[in-house]
């Protein structure tokens, strides 16, 4: 009698939510790596510099990781800004290590 191995297929695509969690914490290493990892008072950086979606930035501030602050005077376009929270600040320096 001859056995077969069955194996099952693995190249199921990601969920979007697995795929933006995983992208919000990208995110999270670039604002972590950009303050330096020194400060523990929020750095701002232009959300603009850091090149990301707004659904991997949405993300992140769901899950409480970042907050955005608008800046902008009369006349002029907004600016958003975004710093890590503590909670963003311990999962990054959990995941580098």
């Amino acid at each position: 009698m001859v056995r077969r191995t069955v194996i099952p297929p693995s190249n199921k695509p990601a969920r979007t939510g697995e795929v933006l969690d995983v992208a919000a914490r990208y995110l999270l290493y670039k604002l972590y790596d950009a303050t330096k990892a020194t400060s523990p008072a929020p750095s701002w950086h232009s959300v603009r510099s850091l090149g990301e979606e707004a659904a991997t930035i949405g993300r992140a501030v769901e899950r409480g990781w970042i907050v955005i602050r608008d800046e902008g005077n009369k006349g002029k376009a907004k600016e958003r800004w975004a710093a890590l929270t503590d909670e963003g600040r311990a999962v990054a320096r959990k995941g580098l290590r």
